[in-house]
């Protein structure tokens, strides 16, 4: 709040984005009238408040139990025209479930519909819950009708909940079929609990065939699991074009691609495009706090590789690795001879071979290790031409 006055004298007028931030530090910490402190300062300076800032005075309120002022501040946001989200609703269904208020979740639910916004997995998981605790089986599943119709993914505790109400029905025919939905269609790792709870229904219910099926379905499913969720790093890289190109008429400047979701601390992604590398870089906020650190330290080990496999080489460029080298025999071998291993051929000789094959271009695959730290640089090619030089 201090840097406020700072910002409006400098002509710099806060906008929704300022305040967003300054409110998200407080609701995380737990500070009520911070939270509303800055919201009455961005009304004071008639800045608009967006979806961001009404769901963080939503959470505040509900943090407290206050779900009538909760729920005022949604008919604010439909009367101010700003449209409400699933995130929205979420924390006053958790309030709700937390005081087993089931008719105030039908109320809520029903406003939700009314305003047209979409449920998301954690509001019909709450809801599934909810049902579930007071025994109200139908509309379990009738929630979970309306989650395939709409499309909308289940997760691990939305199997959870179902199934945990078939094994207490003892229907086990379909707590079998959910589980096995969800270790081979949907490949989400179901909890012991759930998996004992599962084994036990089927035990009781004389089904031992299906209880061995399952028992090697889970094994199966483990290992497949413990592949992906046990390593600790992903790196892949890939060639882009080593011309420029451009889309509809724009030039691109660089690609960059990358994954979301995956259960993994560190992923690098490598990408080369003319004479540029980009290094595309997800991580786990918890284990790495600072990922442009990283970024830095990346950087300087492409400088370490640069000074310790062309040390002569100070004007070229280590990413894309394109050198034109001579095709004349003597020189390929007497320049590479003790130099970086090679992942496709060994070394000089197997170049001579290469070289002696192929009547124009020679390409050969380069792959450069460096251990401080540890990374992997790309293949790429070496082109050979007769009129270049090393």
């Amino acid at each position: 709040m201090m840097c406020l006055p700072e910002m409006i004298d400098a002509g710099c007028k806060p906008n929704a984005i300022t305040f967003n931030n300054l409110m998200r530090v407080h609701v995380k910490a737990g500070r009520t009238e911070r939270v509303l402190q800055v919201y009455n300062q961005m009304r004071k300076l008639n800045c608009a408040a967006d979806t961001i800032t009404y769901n963080f005075l939503i959470e505040t309120h509900c943090r407290d139990e206050n779900r009538d002022e909760a729920i005022k501040v949604i008919n604010t946001m439909v009367r101010k025209g700003c449209e409400p989200n699933a995130s929205t609703f979420n924390p006053i269904f958790r309030c709700i479930l937390k005081a087993g208020d089931v008719n105030s979740a039908h109320r809520l639910f029903a406003r939700m519909k009314e305003i047209k916004c979409k449920a998301n997995t954690v509001t019909y998981n709450i809801l599934m819950r909810m049902f579930a605790d007071s025994k109200s089986a139908d509309m379990v599943i009738k929630l979970k009708q309306e989650m395939d119709e709409g499309e909308i993914e289940p997760n691990v505790n939305t199997y959870r909940i179902l199934i945990s109400l078939y094994c207490g029905m003892g229907h086990w025919n379909n707590a079998y079929k959910l589980f096995c939905e969800m270790l081979e269609e949907k490949c989400l790792k179901p909890s012991q609990a759930v998996y004992e709870m599962v084994l036990q229904q089927l035990r009781k219910a004389g089904q031992i065939k299906k209880h061995e099926e399952l028992v090697e379905k889970m094994a199966v499913g483990v290992i497949c699991h413990n592949i992906v969720f046990n390593t600790t790093l992903w790196f892949s890289n890939v060639p882009d074009p080593q011309e420029e190109v451009s889309l509809y008429g724009h030039q691109m400047a660089f690609p960059a691609c990358s994954c979301y979701g995956q259960p993994n601390a560190l992923m690098i992604h490598v990408i080369s495009y003319t004479d540029k590398i980009t290094f595309v870089i997800s991580t786990d906020e918890d284990t790495i706090p600072d990922p442009y650190s990283l970024c830095d330290d990346l950087e300087e080990s492409l400088k370490l590789i640069k000074a310790a496999v062309v040390p002569s080489w100070s004007n070229c460029l280590l990413a894309p690795l394109i050198l034109k080298l001579s095709v004349k025999e003597k020189i390929v071998k007497k320049r590479l001879e003790g130099g970086p291993c090679f992942s496709t051929l060994s070394r000089a000789k197997d170049l001579d071979t290469a070289l002696k094959t192929s009547e124009e271009e020679n390409l050969v695959a380069l792959k450069i290790f460096c251990f401080r730290p540890v990374l992997c640089i790309m293949q790429h090619k070496y082109v050979a031409e007769q009129s270049g030089n090393i």
